[in-house]
């Protein structure tokens, strides 16, 4: 009698690969009028992240549907350093609703990593994760060019032509630059792996070989240090790699391909020199990093253990610098709305404390050490791979301002933990919970994630226009509370102001009031002085002018004009 054999499931390795093109080609590039800031706010980054819940998702189903969960030691090592970072989020003094979005996103790197290692990738599907990355950023290569060289001042993105700094789809320069560094240094590492050309395959040679002459003038145009600084440090990771692997007439035209990227590069220094040098002084106050580390280093070294909360940054340290202003303890007072200290070691370090930093610290060994398992010849060139966000991890924020950067730099991690490490199956007995799991909390991101970007759309014009009817067509308020929040009072309080109406003065006034202690921006602070004043009591008013000043001495506050105490010069809440 003939025993029944379980049937072996086709894998769903093409769902999963063609999630990942859409976060790439797709998601990255779908382009919404916006206000800027970072994170959900800017239209984008909710689509990736729509991707990304879907790439979990059938990471997920796969598991349950072969039965096995597969990881290597590094998933659990990893999993342990999750688990260390969240820890904080429980302390009493954290605030729960500003952080718990940045742990889920901790949370869903990890299982993005854990659902990675689901598929038994061949060579070639492995390798086009690394493809997908390349090939995105030639595609905002190219845009930055289309943006330096063809769009005028009225153009469909917006793009200010006069700042002479492409941004490609990122809305933000320094992301771009240390994201063009990568192209560029993964298409020296592609370059060099053999395997991969072989007489029908030598047209993938094409776009490595042009990347070097897209990506580079624009590194040079947007001038900045952080690009620079990781071109150079991580071209020089992949030249051993370079020079072993790769073949002389290959190497002789990528080099050529750098070279001739220079020189279009310094072409496009040379003509816009002027320009420029208002550029770098147009810049966040250039030398402000040279203050903020010393600041935000010593508020570890003040609250060591416990930190100062998730969540809490941006409040702590506006209250601790005016104190250390005031007492001479620094020559600067702190910088005018931060909310990130442009140091990620620094920033979970001060708000979760040890346990964060012990944290982070193992992570970065723990892959570190995966690195260095890696064959020889090979470890530099991966650390070359990394060097660019890391860097920029550590002077800016990249992961707020862009989920793709966040994306490319899981892939990595994967990569690098595939090269060397030697998988395990833990047997899931009861697949169903999971399965369930793996589909209905995915979705629910996916929902949550494409109703924002379609409010994205209404709450720009609201923003534009002020006109509440827009607010209505908001499907979701939740993924723009705050931001629903603040300019509907703005709303109120304009209203208020050319109305004369005290009751929504005073219905501003009381939010305003409540809000600055979470969020207590300058122009806040100017906005509660000036409706204080007109509702008559000046001694509120003088009070909260002294207490703007302490925490912001450096920032001009305008009395209101005792001669017309009707006027209200409202001043926009930065988000």
């Amino acid at each position: 009698m003939e025993t029944s054999q379980p049937k072996i499931k086709r894998p769903l390795t093409r769902w999963f690969l063609g999630g990942m093109g859409f976060i790439f080609f797709v998601a990255m590039n779908m382009f919404l009028h916006n206000h800027g800031g970072a994170g959900l706010s800017i239209p984008y980054n909710q689509m990736v992240w729509a991707g990304i819940a879907f790439v979990i998702s059938v990471g997920i189903v796969e598991a349950c549907r072969q039965g096995t969960w597969r990881y290597s030691n590094l998933t659990l090592l990893l999993f342990g350093c999750c688990v260390l970072l969240t820890i904080p989020l429980f302390y009493p003094h954290s605030t729960f609703e500003d952080a718990s979005s940045r742990i889920g996103a901790l949370w869903a790197g990890w299982l993005l990593f854990s659902s990675l290692q689901q598929f038994k990738f061949s060579l070639a599907q492995r390798e086009s994760l690394l493809w997908f990355i390349l090939l995105c950023a030639i595609i905002q290569a190219g845009l930055g060019w289309v943006q330096h060289l063809i769009f005028e001042q009225e153009n469909p993105m917006g793009y200010n032509v006069a700042s002479g700094r492409p941004y490609g789809m990122f809305q933000q320069v320094n992301v771009m630059a240390s994201f063009m560094a990568t192209g560029l240094i993964l298409s020296g590492y592609l370059l060099a792996r053999k395997t991969v050309y072989k007489g029908r395959w030598a047209w993938k040679l094409i776009p490595i070989i042009l990347t070097p002459v897209l990506t580079i003038p624009l590194i040079l145009t947007i001038n900045s240090f952080t690009g620079y600084l990781g071109t150079i440090i991580g071209g020089l990771l992949i030249v051993p790699f370079l020079w072993i692997f790769c073949s002389k007439k290959k190497l002789v035209a990528w080099s050529v391909s750098c070279l001739l990227g220079i020189a279009i590069g310094m072409s496009w220094v040379q003509v816009e020199t002027s320009n420029r040098e208002f550029r770098t002084a147009s810049d966040i106050e250039a030398n402000a990093r040279t203050y903020i580390y010393p600041q935000v280093a010593k508020m570890f070294l003040t609250k060591p253990i416990s930190g100062y909360g998730y969540g809490n940054f941006g409040i702590e340290y506006l209250k601790e610098t005016a104190q250390w202003y005031q007492n001479n303890d620094f020559d600067d007072p702190g910088l005018l709305g931060l909310t990130h200290p442009h140091n990620e070691l620094l920033f979970w370090s001060v708000e979760g404390g040890i346990v964060a930093l012990v944290g982070l610290m193992l992570a970065a060994l723990f892959v570190f050490q995966r690195v260095l398992q890696a064959k020889r010849g090979t470890k530099l060139s991966l650390i070359g791979l990394f060097f660019p966000i890391v860097l920029h991890t550590q002077t800016e924020f990249p992961f707020y301002h862009s989920a793709i950067p966040f994306v490319v730099f899981i892939i990595f991690i994967f990569w690098v933990d595939n090269l060397t490490c030697r998988y395990k199956n833990y047997e899931i007995e009861f697949p169903l919970p999971f399965k369930i799991m793996g589909t209905v909390f995915p979705s629910f991101v996916i929902i949550y994630m494409v109703t924002g970007f379609y409010s994205a759309h209404w709450m720009t014009k609201f923003e534009l226009s002020m006109n509440t009817d827009y607010l209505k067509r908001v499907i979701n308020p939740v993924v723009w509370g705050d931001r629903i929040e603040v300019n509907t009072f703005a709303y109120t309080l304009m209203r208020g102001a050319n109305e004369n109406n005290t009751d929504m003065l005073e219905e501003y006034l009381a939010w305003a009031t409540k809000s600055a202690q979470r969020r207590p921006w300058p122009q806040l602070y100017q906005n509660m002085i000036a409706v204080t004043f007109v509702l008559g009591d000046v001694a509120a008013a003088e009070q909260l002018w002294d207490e703007a000043q302490y925490l912001y001495p450096r920032y001009k506050f305008a009395w209101p004009d005792s001669e017309d105490g009707t006027t209200i010069n409202i001043e926009r809440v930065a988000m």
